[in-house]
């Protein structure tokens, strides 16, 4: 987009923000105690809370981030489609992104920038949720388990060193492609950890426990 420094920094901070009203609508919608109704209108109420204290803290007009409110929207469509199972949220957030680099890959200006930018609700419950899953039904080996999980965070040292490379031969636009696969792999875990879960509790259901 060209911007300067000054002005490049309130746009990042709208992905941070967006991380954040992710943040905690992933924790009302993963929820189980509450209803439905009560899920939605607190998920409402915090995310209003929260895009009212970007907008304030951020030196950009309404007009400027209305866009934002897109993702939202959006993010909303993607819990509940999530059903508050964390699985299945995972691979649906997963999907989400990996459209919304594409997106950020084949056009320009504008549209480009939202697409990088929206990603940042979409990532904020995957930690959690891969963490969870991955240790899910580890027994006595969860220790060893978590161990690893945290360890791979040293991926988000690796990655963007594979990816500056390829920004270098191809452009930064299109070495997104490398988070693209990124992507595609926690797509494939959620949908795995969907599949697993929903057979256990299949057979737990037939057993009786």
């Amino acid at each position: 987009m060209g911007f300067n420094e000054i002005i490049s920094k309130n746009y990042l901070s709208l992905y941070w923000g967006g991380a954040m009203i992710g943040r905690f609508l992933g924790a009302i919608s993963l929820n189980q105690s509450l209803s439905q109704g009560k899920k939605a209108i607190y998920m409402l109420g915090a995310a209003a809370a929260v895009f009212l204290v970007i907008f304030s803290i951020v030196d950009l007009s309404f007009a400027q981030i209305s866009f934002f409110l897109a993702f939202i929207v959006l993010n909303f469509i993607a819990f509940f489609i999530g059903k508050a199972a964390p699985a299945r949220t995972l691979s649906i957030f997963a999907a989400v992104n990996v459209a919304l680099l594409i997106s950020a890959m084949v056009n320009h200006g504008e549209l480009a920038m939202y697409s990088i930018l929206g990603i940042g609700i979409f990532n904020s419950i995957m930690f959690s949720n891969i963490y969870t899953l991955a240790i899910s039904g580890l027994g006595k080996y969860t220790s060893q388990g978590s161990s690893l999980v945290v360890m791979a965070i040293l991926g988000g040292a690796i990655v963007p060193i594979f990816q500056g490379y390829l920004a270098d031969q191809v452009g930064v636009q299109h070495s997104f492609i490398i988070p693209v696969f990124c992507y595609l792999v926690i797509l494939i875990f959620g949908a795995y950890c969907s599949k697993y879960l929903g057979h256990v509790e299949n057979t737990e259901a037939k057993s009786g426990h």
